[in-house]
């Protein structure tokens, strides 16, 4: 198993510990820490090395409910957009920009860290003002 893997299991050992708001932002190597005890096969980090995984231990259920449904709305408004999308070579290049920080299998860096996540919102920015700039 990678170190990746054993990453993603530790979290997941921490996520049951705090199901509903989770061990808070930037916490997961403090959460990390006080459960490495219980299975050496456990691997601690400072963050879980995947969005979706970090949105799940850091903020709980409840932040992660909020942040999968902010995401279920983006991706729909790029759907009901999708004829500008594709004729528009600049608004679906910031389309995959922004997609491909969110595919639930690659690995990430920490979504806290402001410098990781200005691009994805950037491109997010550049996309939806040319939705709104799109002549139908």
């Amino acid at each position: 198993e990678s170190s990746y893997g054993r990453i993603f299991h530790t979290g997941v050992a921490i996520y049951k510990e705090n199901t509903i708001f989770g061990i808070g932002p930037k916490h997961f190597q403090q959460g990390c820490n006080s459960i490495l005890y219980k299975n050496p096969n456990y691997f601690c980090s400072t963050h879980p090395h995947n969005i979706f995984m970090q949105m799940l231990v850091e903020l709980g259920a409840i932040g992660f409910s909020l942040f999968t449904i902010m995401l279920f709305f983006i991706f729909k408004n790029c759907y009901n957009n999708r004829n500008k999308l594709i004729k528009d070579s600049i608004a679906f290049g910031a389309f995959l920009c922004f997609a491909s920080k969110y595919i639930p299998i690659i690995s990430t860096s920490s979504y806290f860290i402001a410098w990781s996540v200005v691009p994805s919102w950037f491109m997010l920015g550049i996309l939806f003002s040319r939705f709104k700039n799109a002549k139908n």
